[in-house]
Protein backbone atom coordinates (compact mmCIF):
# COMPACT_ATOMS: atom_id res chain seq x y z
CA UNK A 1 0.00 0.00 0.00
CA UNK A 2 1.41 3.40 -0.90
CA UNK A 3 1.46 6.59 1.18
CA UNK A 4 -1.36 8.17 -0.84
CA UNK A 5 -3.68 5.24 -0.02
CA UNK A 6 -2.64 5.21 3.64
CA UNK A 7 -3.27 8.96 3.95
CA UNK A 8 -6.70 8.59 2.28
CA UNK A 9 -7.66 5.81 4.70
CA UNK A 10 -6.59 7.83 7.75
CA UNK A 11 -8.49 10.90 6.47
CA UNK A 12 -11.60 8.79 5.85
CA UNK A 13 -11.33 7.39 9.39
CA UNK A 14 -11.11 10.91 10.83
CA UNK A 15 -14.18 12.03 8.82
CA UNK A 16 -16.19 8.98 9.91
CA UNK A 17 -15.37 9.72 13.54
CA UNK A 18 -16.22 13.44 13.13
CA UNK A 19 -12.64 14.52 13.86
CA UNK A 20 -11.41 17.62 12.04
CA UNK A 21 -8.97 17.18 9.17
CA UNK A 22 -6.50 19.16 11.26
CA UNK A 23 -6.28 16.15 13.63
CA UNK A 24 -3.92 14.56 11.09
CA UNK A 25 -0.57 15.86 12.25
CA UNK A 26 1.84 13.84 10.13
CA UNK A 27 1.32 11.24 7.41
CA UNK A 28 4.56 11.11 5.44
CA UNK A 29 6.27 8.62 7.73
CA UNK A 30 6.68 4.95 8.61
CA UNK A 31 6.08 3.09 11.88
CA UNK A 32 3.53 4.45 12.54
CA UNK A 33 2.14 5.52 9.16
CA UNK A 34 0.46 8.61 10.61
CA UNK A 35 0.22 10.66 13.78
CA UNK A 36 -3.14 12.11 14.79
CA UNK A 37 -4.14 14.38 17.63
CA UNK A 38 -7.22 13.13 19.48
CA UNK A 39 -8.24 15.50 22.28
CA UNK A 40 -4.64 16.50 22.92
CA UNK A 41 -3.40 12.90 22.89
CA UNK A 42 -0.96 11.98 20.09
CA UNK A 43 -1.93 8.62 18.58
CA UNK A 44 0.14 6.64 16.09
CA UNK A 45 -1.80 4.93 13.31
CA UNK A 46 -0.53 1.96 11.33
CA UNK A 47 -2.57 1.13 8.21
CA UNK A 48 -2.47 -2.57 7.40
CA UNK A 49 -4.09 -4.77 4.79
CA UNK A 50 -5.74 -7.85 6.22
CA UNK A 51 -6.30 -10.86 4.02
CA UNK A 52 -8.99 -13.35 4.93
CA UNK A 53 -8.38 -17.05 4.80
CA UNK A 54 -10.44 -18.54 2.01
CA UNK A 55 -11.82 -22.02 1.55
CA UNK A 56 -9.93 -24.34 -0.78
CA UNK A 57 -10.31 -23.20 -4.36
CA UNK A 58 -11.02 -25.43 -7.30
CA UNK A 59 -8.33 -23.72 -9.39
CA UNK A 60 -4.71 -22.95 -8.46
CA UNK A 61 -4.55 -19.93 -6.12
CA UNK A 62 -1.93 -18.22 -8.28
CA UNK A 63 -4.22 -18.22 -11.31
CA UNK A 64 -7.17 -17.05 -9.22
CA UNK A 65 -5.11 -14.20 -7.69
CA UNK A 66 -3.63 -13.07 -11.02
CA UNK A 67 -7.04 -12.96 -12.69
CA UNK A 68 -8.78 -11.20 -9.80
CA UNK A 69 -5.95 -8.65 -9.48
CA UNK A 70 -6.46 -7.66 -13.13
CA UNK A 71 -10.15 -6.90 -12.73
CA UNK A 72 -9.81 -4.17 -10.08
CA UNK A 73 -7.64 -1.83 -12.23
CA UNK A 74 -10.09 -2.35 -15.12
CA UNK A 75 -13.02 -1.46 -12.85
CA UNK A 76 -11.12 1.61 -11.59
CA UNK A 77 -10.61 2.89 -15.16
CA UNK A 78 -14.29 2.42 -15.99
CA UNK A 79 -15.34 4.14 -12.74
CA UNK A 80 -12.99 7.10 -13.30
CA UNK A 81 -14.55 7.69 -16.73
CA UNK A 82 -17.89 8.23 -14.96
CA UNK A 83 -16.80 10.06 -11.82
CA UNK A 84 -13.53 11.66 -10.72
CA UNK A 85 -14.39 11.75 -7.00
CA UNK A 86 -12.06 9.44 -5.09
CA UNK A 87 -13.58 6.56 -3.15
CA UNK A 88 -12.08 3.88 -0.97
CA UNK A 89 -13.59 0.53 -1.87
CA UNK A 90 -12.69 -3.09 -1.34
CA UNK A 91 -13.65 -5.85 -3.71
CA UNK A 92 -13.49 -9.47 -2.65
CA UNK A 93 -13.97 -12.42 -4.94
CA UNK A 94 -15.63 -15.54 -3.56
CA UNK A 95 -13.36 -18.56 -3.33
CA UNK A 96 -15.64 -20.40 -5.75
CA UNK A 97 -15.37 -17.60 -8.33
CA UNK A 98 -14.20 -19.05 -11.65
CA UNK A 99 -11.99 -16.64 -13.60
CA UNK A 100 -13.15 -16.32 -17.18
CA UNK A 101 -16.73 -17.44 -16.53
CA UNK A 102 -17.69 -13.80 -17.09
CA UNK A 103 -15.43 -11.74 -19.37
CA UNK A 104 -13.14 -9.44 -17.35
CA UNK A 105 -14.43 -6.33 -19.15
CA UNK A 106 -18.05 -7.20 -18.28
CA UNK A 107 -17.19 -7.88 -14.64
CA UNK A 108 -15.11 -4.69 -14.40
CA UNK A 109 -17.97 -2.65 -15.87
CA UNK A 110 -20.42 -4.14 -13.36
CA UNK A 111 -18.10 -3.45 -10.42
CA UNK A 112 -17.59 0.14 -11.61
CA UNK A 113 -21.36 0.61 -12.01
CA UNK A 114 -22.02 -0.73 -8.51
CA UNK A 115 -19.26 1.48 -7.06
CA UNK A 116 -20.61 4.55 -8.86
CA UNK A 117 -24.20 3.84 -7.76
CA UNK A 118 -23.18 3.08 -4.16
CA UNK A 119 -20.98 6.18 -3.98
CA UNK A 120 -23.79 8.41 -5.27
CA UNK A 121 -26.25 6.87 -2.81
CA UNK A 122 -23.83 7.44 0.07
CA UNK A 123 -23.36 11.04 -1.01
CA UNK A 124 -27.12 11.57 -1.18
CA UNK A 125 -27.60 10.04 2.27
CA UNK A 126 -24.89 12.29 3.68
CA UNK A 127 -26.47 15.36 2.04
CA UNK A 128 -29.91 14.44 3.46
CA UNK A 129 -28.57 13.60 6.90
CA UNK A 130 -25.40 15.65 7.42
CA UNK A 131 -25.25 14.77 11.13
CA UNK A 132 -25.17 11.02 10.46
CA UNK A 133 -21.69 9.75 9.70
Amino acid sequence: MNKHEERAIVKAFLRCQDYPASALMESDRERPDALIDIAGQIVGVEVTTLVEATPRQAIPPQKWTVKSDRIVPLAKKVYERRDSHPLIVRFGMRANWIPGAIPAAVLADELARLTYTSGRMAGQRQAQFPGNR
